[in-house]
């Protein structure tokens, strides 16, 4: 901020700009709510223990949602082989 010498002499001199009045305002409203009343209690926790994933097997096994994924696409390859030799080739 000091290296901007526009700034620097504004400040220098007293004549500060319009945000840096902002600021000192909300700092200082800031600081005076901190001071104004401790913040109430909060209310007594339950501790719950964290709950753990369900174990998958062997680590990182694959989703059965990723085998049926393979099996579908597996089966549309099969039938896009079987299809193709009746289409022919494209022009």
């Amino acid at each position: 901020m000091v290296t901007n010498p526009r700034l620097a002499h504004r400040i220098e001199h007293g004549i500060l700009p319009q945000w840096m009045n902002v600021a000192r305002e909300r700092r200082e409203r800031e600081v005076a709510a901190m001071n104004a009343a401790p913040p109430p209690p909060l209310p007594p926790q339950t501790l719950t223990p964290p709950r753990r994933a369900r174990a998958r097997g062997r680590h990182r096994a694959p989703s059965r949602w990723c085998r049926r994924q393979a099996l579908l696409q597996g089966a549309l390859s099969m039938l896009g082989a079987m299809i193709a030799p009746s289409v022919g080739p494209f022009p």
